[in-house]
This record gives C-alpha cells, sequence and structure tokens, in this order.
C-alpha cells in the first residue's frame, strides 16, 4: 500500500486574528505575517504580528518577516 502524502499549505498576508482563523478552519499548515518590506508598508505591523502569534501559538506554524526578509521569528 502506497503512503498518502499530506500538501502542507502557507496562507500568506495574513492581516488579522480572524483571518488567522479562518485560514486555518479551512486548512492551512503554516501562515505567513508581514511586516514593513524594503519596497513599502507591510500588511500589518510588528505589534498586530506579535498579537496573532500569541493568539495562534502552537497551533499553526507561523512565518514573520521584516525589512530586508529578515525573520522576526518562527514558531
Amino acid at each position: 500500500m502506497e503512503k498518502t502524502v499530506t500538501p502542507r499549505v502557507k496562507i500568506c498576508c495574513i492581516s488579522s486574528v480572524e483571518e488567522a482563523w479562518t485560514a486555518i478552519r479551512y486548512g492551512a499548515s503554516a501562515l505567513g505575517l508581514v511586516s514593513a518590506m524594503p519596497s513599502g508598508p507591510g500588511v500589518i505591523d510588528e505589534e498586530l504580528i506579535a498579537k496573532i502569534a500569541i493568539y495562534l501559538y502552537l497551533t499553526i506554524q507561523l512565518r514573520a518577516l521584516k525589512r530586508n526578509y529578515e525573520p522576526i521569528f518562527y514558531l
């Protein structure tokens, strides 16, 4: 019997706790949270990224980026 592979899906540019929970509810395995970038302002500021991360801690894999594409954190 062949092993089945479950695809992992990342949803990027989450801008609220509600959007994050909706993405999780519909099967997202990772979320992207984008703050200020070299090309201009990001989708959300770092304070809101921290708030979303606190709400979702240990629920899903998170990626947060800031200027120059440096990671703020990986959970």
